[in-house]
């Protein structure tokens, strides 16, 4: 996981405390273990990945959510819409790329063609499931 799925992970976490939902098992053990080792000394920073690590850039976390954002649109699209991968890809370049540019800018500079995003799909099956939460890494929208 990068920094970025760290800080979502954690905002929502604060929603769901703000909101008095409930946390489950997981997530006790996760604050417990985190702020145990806070308490010892540790950096929060470091110990909670909130920041960039080296080797690991802001424009790295921002393309991988813009790819899963993608590749999770055309998931659904194969799913629910009986698109191929051909289809699919064709019609993400068209009507979800442009969108997600808008959201995350084009961090790596790549030509987002249909064959781009063929390669994107099958470099990147964890972002083919459909059932995704706010835990997976590089999960592609904001909790709300």
């Amino acid at each position: 996981m990068n920094h970025l799925d760290n800080q979502r992970i954690l905002g929502d976490l604060a929603r769901q405390m703000k909101h008095g939902e409930p946390l489950s098992k997981e997530q006790l053990d996760y604050l417990e273990k985190a702020l145990e080792r806070v308490s010892n000394g540790e950096d929060a920073n470091v110990v909670l990945g909130v920041r960039a690590t080296r080797g690991k850039s802001e424009k790295d976390a921002a393309a991988r959510s813009k790819h899963s954002l993608i590749l999770h649109w055309m998931a659904c699209a194969i799913d629910s819409g009986g698109l191929t991968i051909e289809q699919a890809c064709v019609e993400a370049m068209q009507h979800i790329v442009p969108a997600a540019h808008q959201l995350f800018g084009n961090p790596d500079n790549s030509i987002y063609d249909a064959e781009y995003l063929k390669k994107l799909w099958y470099r990147n099956p964890e972002m083919q499931n459909l059932d995704r939460d706010v835990f997976d890494h590089a999960f592609p929208y904001d909790p709300i």
